[in-house]
């Protein structure tokens, strides 16, 4: 993103654009947290999206065009709390204006949407004033209805999650991820002793750094974008005793798909070990590689 500013000499000095996710009108640019309600595959990876960030930007939108109401008409001091409002709109329009809008580089959103929820019942559910508390039942619904649906789906039907298992489906390797929240105790020294480096010729490179977090990871599918960054690419892969390829037993013919794209080929047999970081019913596959001649 952005490079004509930051001029790194990995990659050309011109601005990359998305030409598929994020805002293309003026309008879908100031309301693209209520446009994706409509339209969620342009901004995230399914077609279903149940709207954290855009009921936050609504209200919002409300304390804006209230507190506008109240020091211009009624010519009264407003509260501090509606310029945490402001901070999450002019966040939104950052997000959707110069992150392409894409719901997955907008997390902290869907938190401070939250709290932009929670302070508003707080403030204005004993309103006495109309308009005000018929926005605070559309927070409490939005908040019922988000926390529900986003609940139900970790819970039981991953629709939201895409090609994310929820808990029911996958007790055992829920509560095997879980123990190590605040830890770091799996060891898999026995796999990845004789390792110098990961390449990644997939999308997986978590795998590598849970395997082993000290090794060097180097993406093979990636590689450079201009003669400089061909330099030092070569330059790393070169410094490399050796190169392990990480995979698993279900997308091990995607990987070796995209391995035929890139400079390398196989040069060993596969190395199958059990982790439990992933689905049980699945094997973790590692296999050496070695630039084509």
């Amino acid at each position: 993103f952005y490079n004509s500013i930051f001029e790194s000499s990995y990659l050309p000095n011109t601005n990359w654009t998305e030409t598929f996710y994020g805002p293309k009108t003026i309008l879908e640019r100031l309301f693209w947290p209520i446009y994706i309600f409509f339209d969620p595959r342009r901004a995230f990876d399914t077609n279903i999206y149940y709207g954290r960030i855009g009921y936050g930007y609504i209200v919002s939108l409300f304390i804006l065009l209230y507190s506008i109401y109240n020091r211009f008409i009624k010519h009264k001091k407003n509260d501090t709390f509606i310029y945490f409002s402001y901070l999450y709109i002019l966040l939104c329009l950052i997000w959707s204006n110069f992150m392409m809008g894409y719901i997955r580089y907008a997390l902290i959103l869907e938190v401070l949407s939250g709290i932009v929820i929670a302070i508003f019942i707080y403030k204005f559910f004993n309103s006495k004033k109309v308009i005000p508390f018929i926005v605070c039942i559309f927070c409490i619904y939005s908040f019922v209805k988000v926390s529900f649906m986003s609940m139900g789906d970790m819970l039981l039907t991953n629709t939201e999650l895409a090609w994310r298992y929820s808990y029911l489906e996958n007790k055992v390797n829920y509560k095997n991820n879980l123990k190590y929240i605040f830890s770091n105790k799996w060891d898999y020294t026995e796999y990845t002793k004789d390792i110098d480096c990961f390449g990644i010729a997939d999308y997986n490179s978590a795998y590598a750094t849970l395997l082993d977090s000290n090794k060097r990871v180097i993406s093979l599918n990636a590689g450079y974008a201009n003669d400089y960054g061909k330099e030092q690419f070569n330059k790393i892969v070169d410094s490399c005793k050796n190169i392990y390829v990480i995979s698993t037993s279900i997308t091990l013919d995607r990987t070796e798909g995209y391995l035929e794209k890139t400079e390398f080929e196989r040069k060993g047999s596969n190395i199958n070990l059990k982790a439990d970081f992933l689905n049980y019913d699945y094997d973790l596959i590692l296999f050496e590689v070695q630039k084509k001649d």
